[in-house]
């Protein structure tokens, strides 16, 4: 897995160098990544960072708990900024290396995990409803509903999708555009719709799944 990484820096850093417009994005990236490493790793104490971090645009954390990024994460946030908001101080989201966040939100009350290599657009990710569904929810005893949600391996989430709490997904898997997922999907699955449900199982080579740049 290393020696296919640095394979794919390379394209990449050859491509970025043909292109200067595409060389001075790509350097910037880090510069930018660096900077919120700073900001939120060493100054504030609420995320840490894997290696090469690469941010375009915005990255905002708040809350309590604990962000943690993977190594050779890449996070889009000149559409929407990225945002991993905590919730409570035991609450933690973990981002696997080498994925793709744009725009992503997060609301994290208790346990977020997204596995490597994820496709995530301008989506909803929460494992809490936030406030109770009970009549008497201006009650601050009113019990809210919390559970962990877990994304595995090369999972794609297309822009406008809300995961909800106590949703897995399984590894391969998609969901389309604006899908709400309330219930679990299966790996090499494709789902859509509110609620979301899968229309499709997809197949692939695992020899061949990260071969291309």
């Amino acid at each position: 897995m290393k020696k296919h990484h640095y394979i794919q820096l390379g394209h990449k850093l050859s491509k970025a160098f043909k292109t200067p417009g595409k060389a001075i994005d790509f350097f910037l990236s880090y510069l930018i990544g660096g900077y919120y490493r700073v900001k939120y790793q060493f100054i504030f104490n609420k995320a840490f960072f894997g290696r090469n971090i690469r941010v375009r645009g915005k990255l905002i954390i708040k809350g309590p708990g604990k962000v943690v990024f993977g190594d050779d994460i890449v996070l889009e946030g000149r559409g929407h900024p990225v945002t991993p908001f905590t919730h409570s101080e035991g609450a933690k989201i973990f981002v696997g290396s080498h994925s793709f966040l744009n725009g992503t939100r997060f609301g994290c009350q208790r346990e977020i995990v997204v596995g490597p290599f994820a496709i995530l657009g301008d989506a909803r990710i929460m494992d809490t409803d936030f406030h109770s569904t009970m009549i008497n929810r201006w009650d601050p005893a009113a019990p809210v509903s919390v559970a962990s949600v877990k994304l595995g391996t090369n999972v794609w989430i297309a822009s406008g999708a809300a995961i909800l709490k106590g949703v897995t997904i399984g590894d391969n898997s998609v969901i389309a555009f604006g899908a709400v997922v309330t219930n679990s999907i299966p790996a090499n699955a494709v789902a859509v719709g509110n609620p979301a449900k899968v229309v499709k199982r997809i197949s692939y080579d695992d020899s061949k799944i990260h071969s291309k740049g």
